[in-house]
């Protein structure tokens, strides 16, 4: 009982710890945090003999500077450094603000294509010509009639044609399970593929519009290849009409090892995932598509809630 206390402690200190608490090694190991390097430096000869003290190796007390400085000990050695370094929250961004790197490397984003194509010559300003890395240049606008005398001076945007790459992050918006086809489905753990097949015989029908619905029974009219009558051939035929639909079953997110109740035991497990980086849907609390201290803290928050 009291190792099981010991373990909750130590547990809900690992959740409930802030980043800029931490340290540089258990920064580096929490996903959600990141390590920021930040060093300052000063003059060792700007410093008091007891500040001197507070940075070994790099500054040191000159007890005894000689006989042409009366001024009594001093902080000598150069330069020392300051370590200001801190561990941050990592900030989240969302997919619409994310550039192409970002987008391509989050599984719940998707980055898309657009490209505008144009003329440089359709430019009418300076900065929508530079843009389009098209040239804004001065020059002869309007050629008089009279021995190519130029009517008319000024800028214009020139360089051919041009394309433009405005292409943006979005989120992936999941389709609901009625919209999915098998294999989609039967990724999905909130999803079920439910088999409907259709089988008849060709034979039984008697028109040509169903006959030719099936894709794999053919029309004969009487008199045509040999056939004496107008019937449907092709043995036997299948017709689909399988689906998607959603999980009927209860289930209890987090409860992790199924025996009904949500307790330390589910977060151990969650942990476990965490730090492994493997996912459980039954562990992704929020929803989320991942599995990480958030689904944790939740987790944490619904059992001390209950009791």
């Amino acid at each position: 009982m009291l190792r099981c206390k010991i373990i909750s402690l130590c547990l809900f200190g690992f959740i409930y710890s802030e980043c800029s608490d931490m340290n540089y090694f258990d920064c580096g190991a929490n996903i959600d945090c990141e390590w920021i390097e930040d060093f300052s430096y000063g003059s060792c000869g700007s410093l008091t003999v007891s500040q001197c003290y507070d940075y070994p190796g790099q500054c040191y007390v000159d007890s005894n500077p000689g006989w042409y400085d009366s001024s009594g000990p001093y902080c000598t050695g150069g330069t020392y450094q300051i370590n200001n370094s801190f561990c941050q929250e990592v900030e989240v961004l969302e997919c619409s603000e994310m550039n192409m790197l970002q987008c391509g490397s989050d599984d719940e984003c998707n980055w898309i294509q657009d490209f505008e194509n144009g003329n440089c010559s359709d430019l009418l300003f300076e900065n929508d010509c530079n843009s389009a890395s098209c040239s804004w240049e001065y020059g002869c606008l309007e050629m008089g009639w009279w021995y190519n005398w130029c009517y008319t001076y000024g800028y214009e945007c020139v360089g051919g044609n041009y394309q433009i790459e405005s292409g943006y992050c979005e989120e992936i918006v999941m389709p609901e399970c009625s919209e999915m086809d098998e294999f989609q489905c039967s990724h999905n753990f909130d999803c079920d593929w439910v088999e409907d097949i259709q089988t008849g015989n060709c034979s039984d029908i008697t028109n040509s519009s169903e006959c030719y619905q099936t894709n794999q029974c053919s029309w004969y009219n009487a008199g045509s290849y040999g056939y004496w009558y107008d019937n449907c051939y092709g043995g036997t035929y299948e017709i689909t009409n399988s689906y998607c639909e959603e999980t009927s079953g209860d289930v209890q997110l987090g409860d992790l090892n199924d025996d009904d109740v949500i307790n330390i035991q589910d977060v151990i497990i969650v942990v476990n995932l965490v730090l492994n980086v493997q996912y459980n849907y039954l562990a992704d609390i929020n929803g989320d598509l991942s599995v990480n201290v958030l689904d944790i803290i939740e987790l944490v928050n619904t059992i001390m809630s209950t009791n």
